[in-house]
């Protein structure tokens, strides 16, 4: 079974996020929900409080590299807590390096661009929203 680990910080844009972890889910794929705050207990960007499964301090280095795709959502200020945080850094270079997938939705490129993630990746883009 494919295992997603999707990452969710404070003032991450819930739909972004939720969205794509139910459609994963639905279709089998194990997905947890990795609170990158100091509790589970994280709030969006339009103040919903979402449980997640768990927290990035209680994952360990099998954890990060057992997965499938590392998942960034967007919104602001979600995505530069999500880049200030050094263990999610260190996994997607990693994930990089190995030639693992990370998927972004909305999640700008140019908040992660010192580190070098996604100098490669191919953007799929929806005209029309």
């Amino acid at each position: 079974m494919k295992k997603v680990l999707a990452f969710f910080a404070e003032g991450t844009e819930e739909i972004e996020c939720l969205m794509v972890v139910d459609i994963l889910r639905r279709a089998g794929v194990s997905v947890e929900l990795i609170a990158v705050a100091p509790d589970k207990l994280v709030k969006g960007s339009h103040q919903i409080t979402i449980l997640c499964d768990k927290n990035i301090s209680e994952l360990t280095e099998n954890d990060f590299s057992a997965a499938d795709l590392l998942f960034l959502p967007g919104g602001i200020p979600g995505v530069p807590h999500l880049e200030e945080n050094k263990s999610l850094l260190e996994a997607l270079q990693k994930q990089f390096q190995a030639g693992k997938r990370s998927g972004r939705n909305l999640c700008r490129t140019r908040h992660f661009r010192p580190s070098g993630i996604f100098e490669r990746a191919t953007l799929h883009l929806l005209s029309g929203l």
